[in-house]
C-alpha cells in the first residue's frame, strides 16, 4: 500500500499446488520445490515504472530486511535453515556496495601517495596544501550544484556520488600538477610568483583547458546514453 505505483506478484510452492495444472498432473514435481523438498522458492517480481525506480529500491530493501529478521529467528530453532534473496536486483545491489568501497578505498590510498608525489615536483608545501584545499572545495561546490538537480529534477545512480569523489579528487591533484610544476619550475628559474603567473597559464594552462574541453564533451555524449542509471553520471 506504501508504494502504489509498484504491481506485484508471488509465486511459490503453494501457489502451485492449488492450481489446474497440479490438480490435473497429480504428483508433478513442483517447480519451487527440490526433490527431497528441503527447499523452496518463492518468486517475488514487481513491475517498475520509469519513474519509480527509487521506489523499486526501497521494496527490495524492505523485503532484504524482512528476510534477514526471519532468518535471524529461524536460526534459532534450527540451525541448518537458510533464508536468503537472490535475483538481479540483489547482484545489483552487491555490485553496488562492493563498487562504492573499492571507491572509497582508493581514494584514501591514492590521495596521500598523489599529494606525495606532486610535493616531490613542486618542493613546496604550500602548493601541496592548496592542492588539498582544491581537491576539497571541487568537491563541496560540486555536490552543492548537483543536490538540487538530484533532488527536483532527475533520478540519478547510486553509484554517481562516488564517481563525483573520485573525478573531484583524481582531476583536482592531476590539473594542479600539470600547473603547479609549471609555476615551480618558474619560481625556481628566479621569477618572482606573480611573474611565473603568465607563463603556468599560457603553457600549463592550455593543457588543462583542452583535457577540461574534452571531458565536457564526453560526459554530455553521457547524457544520451538512455537510462537515469547510466546517463546521471553524465551530469
Amino acid at each position: 500500500t506504501e508504494h502504489s505505483e509498484l504491481h506485484f506478484s508471488w509465486h511459490s510452492a503453494l501457489e502451485y499446488a492449488a492450481s489446474a495444472l497440479a490438480k490435473l498432473r497429480p504428483g508433478t514435481q513442483s517447480p519451487f520445490l527440490s526433490q527431497d523438498n528441503r527447499s523452496t522458492v518463492f518468486e517475488f517480481t514487481w513491475e517498475v515504472q520509469p519513474d519509480a525506480q527509487k521506489q523499486a529500491l526501497n521494496v527490495f530493501t524492505v523485503v532484504q530486511e524482512t528476510v534477514d529478521r526471519l532468518q535471524a529467528e529461524a536460526k534459532k530453532v534450527d540451525p541448518d535453515y537458510k533464508l536468503s534473496v537472490t535475483g538481479p536486483l540483489t547482484l545489483f545491489e552487491a555490485t553496488l556496495t562492493r563498487t562504492r568501497q573499492d571507491l572509497a578505498q582508493k581514494d584514501l590510498l591514492v590521495l596521500p601517495v598523489a599529494l606525495l608525489i606532486l610535493g616531490c615536483r613542486v618542493r613546496s608545501w604550500r602548493l601541496t596544501l592548496l592542492t588539498l584545499v582544491n581537491v576539497a572545495m571541487t568537491i563541496v561546490v560540486s555536490f552543492a550544484l548537483f543536490a538540487p538537480v538530484a533532488t527536483y529534477a532527475v533520478t540519478i545512480s547510486p553509484l554517481t556520488p562516488s564517481v563525483m569523489v573520485f573525478l573531484s579528487i583524481a582531476l583536482s591533484i592531476d590539473y594542479s600538477l600539470f600547473l603547479f610544476t609549471r609555476f615551480a619550475e618558474e619560481v625556481h628559474a628566479g621569477k618572482t610568483a606573480i611573474e611565473a603567473l603568465a607563463p603556468m597559464l599560457r603553457h600549463s594552462g592550455e593543457v588543462v583547458c583542452l583535457s577540461g574541453s574534452v571531458l565536457v564533451l564526453c560526459y554530455l555524449g553521457v547524457l544520451l546514453f538512455p537510462g537515469s542509471a547510466i546517463s546521471s553520471i553524465g551530469l
